[in-house]
């Protein structure tokens, strides 16, 4: 290769990287929420505050809990997930882009071109080669099987960051080969310093130093005496971090091997490992047809024992020849690249071996970080295809390319579409309830509960025993006013889920409008004790207790929510409006105007404050807001029986009379309306 070559190479593949990512990937920034996304951007009001962004690292995945409740702190962890970079990732993108899904899907998408010039920065110092390097890279990039990483949020975007924190700690950990002393000291520190990031990621991280290991040893013939010596620091990065991870959720594993396996036995859930195994590097080789998790639920009880004990035989075989190869290979100062790609790969798959049982039986996005040990060894073919004939690997990468081009835009398309997603789970696995719950969810979302009733009833006879089904059930029906059905549904939930937060503060809801403040109260208050991490059952007990004269209770509880939701206006507005009925009119009126600064739109903010402008005679102000309320919410009944009164005082009969018609369009048999189209009537003969 000529300098002139070698120059244009450096300047031109990291363009062409990220042009070939963009363009593939960018279908993925019209994905709208779905599955667990919904629990990002919707029902984690917490992650809008940028003030969480310190304490995310003394918390696991679940949502934090109000300090207020010292009797909710020893709760047990729900997820058993210690992943606070991707809390970090999760309130930056809600500092950044609010509840707009694209800033956080364009987010997901530059990190995936971050790891993607990584890996051509990693293949450039492994190879020796930017030729190699692009065509590792250029493969990264484009691969179908990471668009379920970059077209997901909690799933996804963990192994986004774990992803960039690995290779760039690999890339720094190479570098450090080039440097003696402290400065060698210092890349081997700042190495383990991003593992520590990676593993805040998320756990694959951790076969990080088995990386590193065999990368000296295997391909650069250091010895393992100097490599234990440098991966000291990892080793004291990975006891301090599960130090705070049994500090902070208490436990190791998530959960137990019934959740994926059932009941199998050991023989049987052995084999559906290996064969798990054998998939993974069919679905990185052969990127198809590709599927959602929920299509894998079913693969344990589904493997027969010749298939089994095949795929135990392959991996076997494959593991066993690529450590004989490696160490012929390290004897004779010839490194296998081959071997050193395939023992890579598995390594960073075992993690997700169900070793460590955990809730995800098989997934596409966990082929993320092991499919970089198969780009590297593509791009090590291309090295030695290029020096045979120069335009070999320009032709295999680009027929490779060809080939997963239309794949990769296709999956987009498949994640962009929930109908045609969980279409195709539900083609696949006709008996699973998940599809239908999730496309009837989204149509919840779109507005439409009379259509979603069909899938969620599907959905409920397929799982008798699972609430979530009802519970959107009963969520439609509330939609739609129909209240008995909504709370029979709602008790059909608690039944099967006594603790069930969400049916508990909707029944509270239905109980109100039933005039039964007692039940009410009871389903506010166990709501609360369910799960302290949302805010709308401590604004509606605090409504219900400053109904009830109980105001330094409900005081209370709506700072407590106004500080879980600093975005929501409603906790602010709901104490605002309890400190003017205390007497606090200075601290009320400051809210409002906070509120209002905040969310300008707000229309009873302005109402309430107007109605303080109007008290001190600031009548010009006070009929300003009273018609920017009016032009945020046309149908503000207060706002438009306030400025009639006040066009009234000032002399205005005919504005007034016009405004109060308007009152009664929207509220034809409202006393007060009538009581002042009267008054009006008088002042006008």
């Amino acid at each position: 290769m000529t300098a002139k070559t070698g120059r244009l190479l450096r300047i031109a593949s990291p363009l062409l990287v990220i042009c070939v990512g963009f363009a593939l990937f960018a279908g993925t920034l019209k994905s709208p929420i779905t599955s667990d996304d919904v629990l990002v951007v919707i029902e984690t009001p917490q992650i809008y505050n940028i003030a969480n962004l310190p304490r995310v690292f003394f918390l696991d995945i679940d949502r934090p809990i109000p300090e207020d409740f010292p009797k909710l702190q020893d709760q047990p962890s729900r997820t058993g997930l210690y992943r606070p970079m991707l809390s970090v990732s999760f309130i930056l993108d809600a500092f950044f882009h609010g509840d707009e899904v694209f800033g956080w899907r364009l987010t997901s998408l530059l990190l995936h071109l971050i790891a993607a010039l990584l890996v051509l920065g990693l293949a450039q110092r492994l190879l020796g080669s930017r030729p190699g390097a692009l065509v590792a890279a250029l493969l990264f990039v484009a691969h179908p099987i990471h668009t379920e990483a970059v077209a997901m949020l909690i799933g996804g975007r963990s192994e986004l960051l774990a992803g960039i924190f690995v290779l760039a700690a690999w890339w720094v950990f190479l570098s450090a080969d080039e440097r003696t002393g402290w400065q060698r000291w210092a890349f081997d520190s700042g190495s383990a310093l991003l593992f520590l990031l990676g593993l805040f990621s998320k756990e694959n991280a951790v076969v990080l130093p088995g990386i590193l290991f065999l990368s000296g040893w295997l391909l650069r013939a250091q010895s393992a005496k100097q490599l234990f010596i440098r991966l000291s620091p990892f080793a004291a990065v990975f006891s301090l971090y599960v130090i705070i991870r049994l500090f902070v959720i208490g436990k190791i594993a998530p959960i137990g091997w019934f959740f994926a396996f059932g009941d199998l036995s050991a023989v049987q859930i052995f084999l559906a490992m290996m064969t798990i195994m054998i998939r993974y590097l069919g679905m990185v080789l052969v990127p198809f047809p590709l599927q959602h998790q929920a299509c894998y639920t079913n693969l344990p009880s589904a493997v027969s024992g010749p298939v089994g004990w095949i795929c135990t035989l392959m991996f076997l075989g494959m593991i066993g020849w690529s450590i004989a190869r490696a160490m012929r290979g390290r004897r004779c100062g010839r490194p296998s690249f081959w071997a050193f790609g395939l023992i890579v790969f598995y390594l960073c798959l075992i993690p997700v071996s169900h070793l460590v049982p955990f809730w995800v039986l098989m997934a596409e996005r966990f082929l993320y970080l092991p499919s970089v040990a198969f780009c590297l060894v593509a791009g090590y073919l291309a090295v030695r295809a290029y020096a045979v004939r120069h335009w070999i690997p320009a032709v295999a990468v680009a027929a490779v390319l060809a080939a997963y081009a239309p794949m990769t835009v296709q999956r987009n398309a498949d994640w962009a579409d929930l109908d045609r997603l969980w279409g195709q789970v539900a083609e696949c696995d006709p008996d699973s309830p998940a599809p239908y719950g999730l496309m009837g969810s989204a149509r919840m979302r779109a507005g439409q509960p009379a259509d979603a009733i069909e899938y969620f009833k599907k959905a409920a006879i397929l799982a008798p025993r699972d609430p979530s089904p009802r519970y959107n059930l009963g969520l439609a029906c509330q939609r739609l006013g129909k209240i008995r059905d909504a709370e029979g549904f709602y008790r059909q939930v608690l039944t099967l889920e006594p603790k069930h937060s969400q049916a508990l503060n909707n029944l509270g809801i239905l109980l109100q409008t039933r005039s039964d403040p007692a039940g009410a109260r009871e389903a506010f208050e166990k709501a609360v004790q369910a799960d302290p991490s949302h805010p709308a059952p401590f604004i509606n007990l605090g409504n219900l207790l400053q109904h009830e004269g109980e105001f330094d209770q409900a005081e209370k509880l709506f700072r407590m929510a106004g500080r879980m939701a600093p975005n929501l206006p409603e906790p602010r507005f709901n104490l605002a409006r309890l400190l003017e009925q205390t007497g606090r009119s200075q601290e009320a009126e400051r809210l409002y105007r906070d509120i209002i600064e905040n969310h300008p739109d707000h229309a009873l903010a302005h109402n309430n404050l107007a109605n303080f402008q109007k008290d001190r005679q600031e009548l010009e102000a006070a009929e300003r807001h009273y018609r920017v309320a009016l032009r945020a919410d046309p149908r503000c009944l207060p706002a438009y029986l306030n400025l009639a009164r006040l066009l009234l005082q000032l002399g205005r009969q005919s504005e007034a009379r016009e405004t109060a018609v308007q009152a009664q369009e929207i509220s034809p048999q409202d006393p007060r309306v009538l009581k002042l189209l009267a008054r009006i009537g008088r002042a006008t003969k």
